[in-house]
């Protein structure tokens, strides 16, 4: 009895306690945080997020994978973040006040990236608590509200999105690593890896590509280096070949090709690949190269995700230097990722590799992070491990509680007191969801009640073309030189927009 019960005592303090804060945080976060930045589906970016899946669910047929704007002519106002494989998209359909299915979203978002993180981790070698515990990291650096405190990318808040991405991604890359070892799991773990580089492309096609190139070289490093045997490395080339087939099946390529063909437009500005030239093969490059980039960006760690960088770079080499197997191979392949991030970052300060630095260096810290909190969490193990062989003690439990307190201070002290107070009381007595009603103006309020577009509804207004009457001033003054006059007739031809609305 008295082992059950010790037992039972350390799992509350281990995990349950920390779990259960910062459970409750993030949902006290999600209600009383404003949607300005660090709320749900904040700010500009989150705002146009949420009606870009509200529209597509409204304006398209179920599983329909090519939506349009009502407003044939003008073009897609619809990215295409299709939420018919995205739970947390799908959450947006509940016939509940907007502020509640943004709730219902990012509670769903959690729940994916939990999930696939500790499946990811576990992949990875680590113990069950050692991915509990980098999972409770990596909630506390990148998910409202903690994001705002910790000043990282508030992507979450922005672009939830990108919590299924990771979570897709993430599934992915633990089903490539495992599939071979089992051969009676094989065809399983190939289903699981193409259905979710599949779901992840449909979801999200331009964005899931900026996850490839941090996660594909962990995959390949972590493959090669556990030694695969001839039937686990055929298995893996099969998986990634039928993957390919299927993408290119669904016509991936095509729609790929077409979207850089027509947003290639917006980096005419980028110089050539390799523009430097020959310079890149001189020391005095590289030299002046280094120095501005140290200049113009500092390089004293001044902010909290400075220093976890930091310390999960020495977690991977503590992995490298005393692990051994996976655990060695999963701290070295965080070390060439990370260095390679950093030289990439170097790169796109000089543009160097041309309009290749649309993907910008922020895209792949991000998906590095989750690997960055493994190899803190991990490697912070076998550093006490190493430097304390003969003293078997459990710190779970206090490691537990230091968690749960932190996550407790930092909320009480430097997020919660700081949010405005919402009069009314809702749910349980609760005040009113820190929610941010649509900021409609005159033109918006007459549009709406005038066109009032809605699916089976007729349109109730006039066409008219871009440059306006025959004796407007714009098209005087468009035809009195010839870019206006060529401008002119593209404009006539092309781009009929709707401008003059009347009432019924």
């Amino acid at each position: 009895m008295s082992l059950r019960f010790e037992a039972r005592w350390k799992f509350f303090f281990a995990v349950a306690l920390p779990a259960l804060v910062i459970a409750v945080t993030i949902l006290r976060g999600l209600w009383l945080v404003p949607d300005w930045l660090i709320g749900m589906y904040g700010n500009y970016d989150g705002n146009w997020a949420s009606w870009n899946v509200r529209g597509i669910l409204t304006w398209s047929r179920s599983i329909d994978f090519s939506p349009f704007t009502p407003l044939a002519g003008t073009g897609s106002l619809f990215l295409p973040n299709l939420p018919w494989f995205n739970p947390g998209a799908l959450m947006m359909a509940l016939p509940v006040p907007l502020a509640y299915a943004h709730l219902a979203s990012y509670i769903v978002y959690a729940v994916e990236l939990v999930v696939a993180l500790f499946v990811l981790f576990r992949v990875l070698s680590l113990s069950r608590y050692e991915s509990f515990l980098a999972v409770l990291l990596y909630f506390y650096i990148t998910f409202p509200p903690f994001d705002a405190l910790i000043r990282s990318l508030t992507w979450y808040t922005l672009a939830p999105v990108n919590a299924h991405l990771m979570s897709m991604a993430s599934l992915a890359l633990a089903a490539w690593l495992v599939l071979g070892r089992e051969p009676r799991l094989a065809f399983i773990y190939v289903t699981a890896f193409s259905a979710t580089i599949l779901i992840g492309f449909i979801s999200a096609p331009v964005t899931f590509l900026t996850y490839l190139p941090i996660y594909a070289l962990v995959g390949l490093v972590m493959a090669c280096a556990t030694r695969p045997s001839g039937r686990e490395i055929a298995w893996k080339i099969a998986a990634a070949g039928a993957t390919i087939l299927l993408l290119w099946a669904v016509g991936l390529s095509d729609y790929l090709s077409a979207t850089a063909q027509v947003s290639a437009r917006g980096i005419q500005n980028y110089p050539a690949i390799l523009h430097p030239g020959s310079a890149l093969l001189t020391f005095a490059y590289w030299v002046q190269l280094c120095t501005s980039y140290m200049a113009s960006y500092g390089h004293v760690p001044n902010s909290f995700m400075d220093w976890f960088q930091i310390a999960g770079v020495a977690g991977a080499a503590v992995l490298a230097g005393f692990g051994r197997g996976e655990r060695r191979a999963y701290g070295a392949v965080v070390l060439i990722a990370f260095a390679g991030l950093q030289f990439y970052e170097l790169l796109s300060y000089d543009v160097v590799l041309g309009h290749l630095h649309v993907l910008s260096p922020p895209y792949f810290e991000w998906c590095s992070w989750p690997f960055l909190a493994g190899a803190l969490v991990s490697g912070g193990a076998m550093f006490w491990r190493v430097l304390m062989p003969k003293y078997k003690i459990d710190l779970r439990p206090a490691v537990g509680v230091a968690a749960a307190l932190i996550v407790w201070l930092t909320s009480e002290q430097w997020i919660f007191p700081y949010q405005p107070r919402f009069a009314g009381k809702e749910v349980l007595g609760l005040p009113a969801i820190a929610h941010r009603e649509i900021e409609k103006g005159a033109i918006h309020n007459y549009l709406e009640s005038h066109i009032a577009l809605f699916p089976g509804s007729q349109f109730r207004g006039y066409a008219s073309l871009w440059l306006g009457a025959p004796d407007g001033i714009t098209r005087r003054f468009c035809a009195s030189s010839v870019i206006g006059s060529r401008l002119l007739t593209f404009g006539t031809a092309a781009f009929p927009l709707w401008r003059s609305m009347a009432s019924g």
